[in-house]
């Protein structure tokens, strides 16, 4: 599992941008796309490698009113899945 001390950021050969309600990350260098609701993009939009895992946890909890547990748990496995495809990247 991933420590939610640790800090991420875009991985610079990937390119986001937000298309009205939906987020489209491009994957340059495997030439694929993948699209994110609405959660996705706040994740990736505070993902600046300045804020802690934590602290974007915090932010997005009060954002969309539910827990820190709750979300804790779906950030962590979100991070693994946008780590292992090379979204993001360890600062």
């Amino acid at each position: 599992m991933t420590d939610t001390a640790n800090t991420f950021k875009l991985d610079p050969k990937v390119r986001f941008r937000r298309l009205f309600d939906e987020g489209v990350v491009i994957h340059q260098q495997k030439a694929e796309a993948l699209v994110l609701n609405e959660v996705g993009i706040s994740f990736l939009e505070l993902c600046d490698g300045d804020r802690s895992l934590q602290q974007i946890i915090d932010i997005m909890a009060e954002q969309y009113e539910t827990t820190v547990d709750v979300l804790n748990r779906d950030i962590r496995e979100f991070v693994l899945e946008l780590r292992d495809a090379g979204v993001i990247t360890p600062v």
